[in-house]
């Protein structure tokens, strides 16, 4: 009686489907946890340009201010060389009022996204 070459084999092949099987359920885990941590990365990534965008937005508004206030000053002597009424120094005040609270809005708005990106960061941890 002779033994094929494949005969020889099949019973390894076999053993090695079997815990293929028995592997699957685990696979399956391994390929859902992947996933959570693609969309982890994903969110983390999407919040770090958020804050970079609220840090650029945060430092155009200070260099708006700071424009303002230097036209303000200018005004300012103006209005006191012509004599003009202080009101539309009261508007200017408002309206460089209006920014800070802007300003103090968009660090607001960068330091909650910076918590955020920090949290995902731990969340995709490996260690998490």
């Amino acid at each position: 009686m002779l033994i094929r070459p494949s005969d020889k084999t099949q019973v390894f092949h076999d053993q090695i489907e079997q815990k293929q099987k028995e592997l699957q359920p685990w696979k399956t885990k391994v390929n859902q946890k992947q996933a959570e941590i693609d969309i982890k990365t994903s969110e983390r990534d999407m919040l770090i340009k958020k804050a970079e965008a609220i840090k650029q937005a945060s430092a155009e508004a200070q260099e708006t201010l700071e424009n303002l206030r230097n036209d303000q000053k200018t005004k300012v002597r103006i209005l006191d060389n012509a004599g003009i009424s202080e009101l539309l120094l009261h508007a200017q005040i408002g309206e460089l009022e209006n920014l800070k609270h802007r300003k103090q809005s968009l660090q607001q708005e960068s330091k909650a996204a910076q918590q955020r990106v920090q949290v995902g960061r731990i969340l995709c941890s490996p260690n998490h």
